[in-house]
């Protein structure tokens, strides 16, 4: 089976989330990630629980699990020389590095991009960051880490949502590890079509903060033209209604951006008095009156009907409408299993995970088949064989001297 990516050999100096998420995106769509690790200690994503255990006694963490799919697991200590010249030969014969160490730690190691580039001029280095890494656009934050609170509450979203006592609240998801990986991949891709017509690689500097900003754009505009700024609660100050909105059975969630969709709903509930009520006929007028009049309309019509009832009699008016789900829920849902959009990890003995699957789909390219993450270093011995040829001996003398 065809993938786009197939050919394409990508090394992964990556942790935790942001680096190996990009390089399992470049995975899924067929090209060949080797993630280098620490021999004995490997990605420390490993040991961030909760936990599952296969009939074998492997343990594996469920972070680990989410974002290595489709990997091989080489060890190298890179602190070594032997462990360096090996780096630099794969090198040689990669197209891609992805890498998401803390600022300056590759430059450290001597096996920055400035010197990465000269081995192989062709190749194309993504890297990942809280506050990006090119020189040209170098700020203060320059030298941080951060993980993805931080970037939340930096980029505006903690100041969207509240906690029961009223604070600005974490997503409890992590957005901002999720979305610049997807920004890197599509530097990645940019940058190898860029090659196929200049024959050189590049640098993509993908910063997780700059990612944060790039979805808070609304509140941003919002701000630039009139002064206001945005306060959690889940109203948007130019459009309504928006939800959610309670049922007998938990809660459905819509948006009107049009006053055409606000007349659909109107005829829905049986309110066709109010497409042209003074206090909800425009948008800013059922902002206005969200709070007072226009959600306890909605659902007092609402009080006595189940999540399906209203989303079978809104849905049928056109108005797009969906319940609140939780996890539970969604991998129940009928929708996400046509997409195939969770699958089962099955490990070498049998154990079987449900994952969330590629959103990525090509109308010439079949999914995947999913392999499972790999053990830490499952793959060393393989990678030095079969790519750079090294034979039983040399591989047995650097287990020996602990570079693998």
């Amino acid at each position: 089976m065809y993938q786009v990516l197939t050919g394409i050999r990508v090394l992964g100096l990556e942790q935790f989330l942001p680096g190996p998420n990009c390089s399992m995106i470049l995975a899924d769509a067929g090209a060949e990630v080797i993630k280098i690790e620490q021999p004995e200690i490997g990605d420390p994503g490993r040991t961030i629980p909760p936990f599952a255990e296969d009939e074998g006694g492997e343990k594996y963490s469920g972070l680990f699990l989410r974002h290595n799919r489709n990997k091989k697991s080489l060890t190298l200590n890179l602190q070594k020389p032997a462990g360096k010249e090996i780096f630099m030969e794969l090198v040689k014969v990669s197209d891609v590095i992805v890498e998401n160490f803390a600022p300056g730690a590759m430059e450290r190691l001597g096996l920055g991009y400035d010197m990465i580039s000269k081995v192989n001029p062709r190749i194309v280095y993504c890297a990942i960051s809280g506050f990006g890494r090119l020189d040209t656009y170098r700020g203060p934050y320059a030298d941080r880490g951060a993980f993805d609170p931080v970037l939340q509450a930096l980029g505006g979203f903690m100041t969207l949502q509240t906690d029961e006592e009223g604070r600005p609240a974490y997503a409890g998801i992590p957005i901002t590890d999720l979305v610049a990986p997807i920004i890197g991949a599509y530097g990645i891709a940019l940058s190898l079509y860029k090659r196929t017509i200049t024959g050189l690689g590049d640098f993509v500097d993908v910063a997780m903060y700059d990612a944060m900003v790039a979805l808070n754009e609304s509140p941003v505009m919002v701000y630039s033209l009139t002064g206001e700024v945005q306060k959690a609660g889940g109203v948007n100050p130019y459009m309504g209604p928006v939800g959610p909105y309670k049922c007998t059975d938990g809660y459905v969630a819509f948006i009107l951006p049009t006053n055409d969709m606000w007349k659909r709903l109107c005829k829905a509930i049986k309110r066709e008095d109010l497409i042209d009520h003074p206090k909800v006929k425009g948008h800013l007028d059922r902002v206005q009156n969200f709070f007072n009049f226009l959600r306890p309309m909605i659902e007092d019509w609402m009080k006595d009907k189940t999540m399906d009832e209203v989303v079978g009699i809104l849905d049928a008016h056109k108005v797009p409408v969906g319940k609140v789900q939780a996890a539970d829920d969604i991998v129940k849902c009928p929708q996400v299993k046509v997409r195939g959009m969770i699958y089962d990890l099955v490990s070498s003995h049998g154990k079987r995970i449900q994952a969330a699957g590629s959103p990525l789909k090509l109308g010439s390219m079949e999914a995947k088949k999913s392999t499972f993450p790999p053990l830490l270093g499952q793959h060393t011995e393989e990678i030095l064989k079969e790519v750079l040829c090294y034979g039983k001996g040399k591989v047995l003398e650097l287990r020996k001297e602990k570079v693998i």
